[in-house]
């Protein structure tokens, strides 16, 4: 807001202050359902100024959703531009071999975790944050949180996946800045992902930030983080956006 933009915050169930209502989480902890309902906020913050760009910022599980979100939305003018945070498409062969074992562990461990619930999920889940140095206090974390590891186990939403983020996305037309981290453990794009980037429109960029994963909230690198999302909006347009 400081910088002259209006922002929303849009949190993922469970993942805010507070849980989601009950109607609302019995329908809303699937990806598919999570980037429909992301695309009705988007749809909204559109309606309140046509005239505004509406541009989609996103991080993790984010990415995914609102890249879903994106290549399947009927109305083109709907997301103006795309601002994603080392998350893209594609798993690369990952280098060192605690690297390997990890991403061949935590998804499904997780994905247990949440089937668990209880207690013994929400130690599993702590576990798993703490050892993965998330910007959050551990005893916060509760097995609800892993929704979308056990989502992306079932086989209907990897074939949603496999719809929407085909080997050509993002396509052509829409601004995209992607910005990863350096000293991230893991690799969550490939090099192709990052060339269709580039190409997909002239303002596209990918940049490297001096961080890891959880780079846009640590305090070392946030701010310059929201300096460089704010020097690439000013080439788009002027601080009108939304």
């Amino acid at each position: 807001r400081r910088a002259g933009f209006d922002c929303v915050l849009v949190t993922l169930p469970y993942y805010g202050m507070e849980d989601p209502p009950a109607d609302v989480a019995a329908i809303s902890v699937t990806i598919d359902a999570v980037s429909a309902a992301l695309t009705r906020v988007l749809q909204k913050a559109k309606a309140r100024d046509p005239s505004q760009m509406v541009v989609l910022v996103a991080h993790d599980w984010g990415c995914y959703i609102s890249y879903i979100a994106h290549a399947r939305c009927s109305d083109p003018s709907l997301i103006s531009s795309l601002i994603a945070l080392d998350v893209g498409i594609g798993m690369p062969p990952q280098r060192g071999v605690l690297a390997k074992v990890f991403l061949a562990l935590y998804i499904p461990v997780l994905a247990v975790a949440y089937r668990i619930g209880g207690r013994v999920g929400d130690a599993i889940a702590q576990y798993i944050a703490k050892i993965a140095h998330a910007p959050r206090d551990p005893s916060t974390v509760t097995a609800k949180m892993c929704w979308p590891y056990y989502d992306i186990c079932r086989r209907s939403t990897r074939a949603l996946m496999r719809r929407w983020l085909r080997p050509e996305y993002p396509p052509a037309g829409t601004p995209f800045l992607f910005l990863y981290g350096r000293r991230s453990p893991l690799r969550y794009f490939t090099n192709g992902f990052t060339r269709r980037v580039l190409a997909s429109h002239v303002y596209s960029e990918v940049q490297s930030v001096e961080g890891d994963h959880w780079f846009p909230t640590r305090s070392k690198t946030r701010d310059s983080v929201a300096k460089t999302i704010i020097t690439w909006l000013d080439k788009l347009a002027p601080r009108s956006s939304m």
